[in-house]
């Protein structure tokens, strides 16, 4: 079974979806053709907010990566002040 949010092939089943929607009869493809442009206002929304979420999560990888530089660089300013300290016997 696919998963609802494989985008390869999502994309391609509601494709078809919408062929098929129209080569329904007219009288059956009215009922039909609005359910189609909602779902796709909502799979456009929804990979939207797939893409502002990884695009987050990569912005917050990067903002750990330079706190964990500024906090070793911190460590090593105390090791080194507090070597100083000791050298000149406080």
């Amino acid at each position: 079974m696919t998963a609802v949010h494989d985008y390869e092939l999502f994309p391609k089943a509601f494709d078809d979806l919408c062929k098929a929607v129209e080569s329904l009869p007219r009288r059956h493809r009215q009922r039909f053709v609005g359910v189609c442009a909602r779902l796709a206002m909502y799979l456009r929304s929804e990979r939207r907010l797939f893409e502002v979420a990884q695009e987050v999560i990569d912005q917050l990888q990067l903002d750990i990566k330079y706190l964990e530089f500024d906090l070793d660089a911190t460590y090593r300013e105390r090791d080194d002040f507090r070597a100083q300290l000791e050298h000149e016997g406080w």
